[in-house]
């Protein structure tokens, strides 16, 4: 599952919808899987999580880092 503080520093005055859609654009992830997960709290595969990094040009490492580690 997405951690809550993955995107705090991304927030902008743009619906939620967009910015799920933004995302979904930059990195080659099917929106409605990002908006089932978002809906449902459920959890993303590695693999999607993995597009996501690729996408956000971030190592996966940075993505499971804990805010303040």
């Amino acid at each position: 599952m997405l951690s809550p503080h993955f995107f705090s520093g991304a927030r902008s005055r743009l619906p939620t919808r967009q910015r799920v859609r933004g995302l979904a654009r930059v990195c080659d992830v099917p929106y409605s899987t990002l908006k089932n997960t978002e809906q449902r709290s459920g959890q993303l595969t590695v693999d999607t999580i993995e597009w996501i990094c690729l996408g956000l040009e971030i190592p996966l490492s940075v993505f499971f880092t804990e805010k303040g580690a």
